[in-house]
């Protein structure tokens, strides 16, 4: 007989100074940060691991903690298998708990001032060519309910740099074709607007008017892509969806819905678009999150100029 997996372990209890100093960070980022219930949760385990290597070292107040200690915390990780990211990430909480702690008491050190982080290789965002989207776009053929929803689905997301969890949630009034334009309830609990091309309206209007209320039957849904129990797409159902149209568009790779998200902002950047103005609508908060896409812009330009460039040709050979 199989034994049943067992449960994770429960977290090390913290000294009660350490415990009220994480209580105190995680009010911070609920109430003042406004952060979501899924990054808080990172936050909290991220810094809860470093403050059990506090309490291991005899240390129960956060505000003794040094240079020394969380270079050692970064040591430790490393010792453990964790990768540059991961620990990259780990430090970024840490940072953000200790710039908290300063912030309320002056005389608070930041121990995390001049620690380096891991370097990491930036990896640039993988997006389909023009063709491919194309192709994509065209696959979900025939007025079958779910394939009518599905093609809404596509183009919506290719229109507007959706994520994908901002697409399965969006409400049956999310979407004014009147002012061409979707509300989107992004990360934080932020809105944004952002437009969406005419087919893209269309494929939605066809959808609501033709295939929702057959997906829905006699049930009620606010949510504005449902399946034919009624309840939201979910982001795994649409994942597995997305496969299934790749495979009918012919494109041989595997992506992910985040891949459109890419392909909106490379296109956009590519057609001339300003870099402020692909920020809003993917909703960044920060200007160095997009830039990333002119990076991809850049690697396409070498690959053509390397492809058709006589000079290249003969540095090729």
């Amino acid at each position: 007989m199989a034994k049943a997996p067992s449960s994770p372990a429960a977290p090390v209890p913290l000294p009660p100074g350490l415990d009220g100093a994480l209580e105190a960070f995680v009010h911070h980022l609920r109430a003042e940060r406004a952060m979501s219930p899924h990054t808080v949760e990172a936050y909290a385990r991220d810094v809860r691991r470093y403050l059990a290597v506090l309490a291991e070292e005899g240390i129960d107040d956060a505000d003794s903690g040094t240079r020394a200690h969380v270079e050692r915390f970064l040591a430790r990780l490393a010792t453990e298998g964790v990768g540059p990211r991961s620990s990259a990430r780990m430090l970024s909480a840490v940072r953000a708990f200790h710039r908290h702690r300063a912030e309320r008491r002056e005389d608070a050190p930041d121990p995390t001032e001049e620690v380096r982080g891991p370097k990491l290789t930036r990896k640039l965002p993988e997006s389909l060519t023009a063709e491919e989207v194309q192709a994509l776009l065209a696959a979900p053929q025939g007025e079958e309910p779910e394939v009518v929803r599905d093609r809404a689905m596509l183009f919506l997301l290719y229109a507007s740099g959706l994520r994908v969890s901002e697409l399965c949630g969006l409400q049956s009034g999310s979407v004014d074709a009147r002012q061409q334009l979707v509300r989107v309830r992004g990360k934080g609990g932020k809105d944004r607007l952002v437009p969406v091309s005419g087919r893209a309206l269309k494929a939605v209007g066809e959808y609501v008017s033709m295939a929702r209320a057959k997906l829905l039957g006699e049930r009620a849904s606010r949510d504005l892509f449902v399946t034919r129990r009624g309840r939201r797409m979910s982001r795994q159902n649409f994942w597995k969806r997305l496969q299934s149209w790749a495979r009918a568009a012919g494109i041989g790779r595997t992506f992910s819905p985040h891949t459109l998200r890419h392909s909106f902002a490379t296109h956009l950047l590519e057609g001339g678009a300003d870099l402020r103005s692909v920020q809003a609508m993917l909703g960044h908060a920060q200007l160095v999150t997009t830039e990333i896409y002119t990076h991809v812009g850049r690697q396409q330009l070498h690959r053509a100029y390397d492809a058709a460039h006589p000079r290249a040709r003969q540095r090729r050979t």
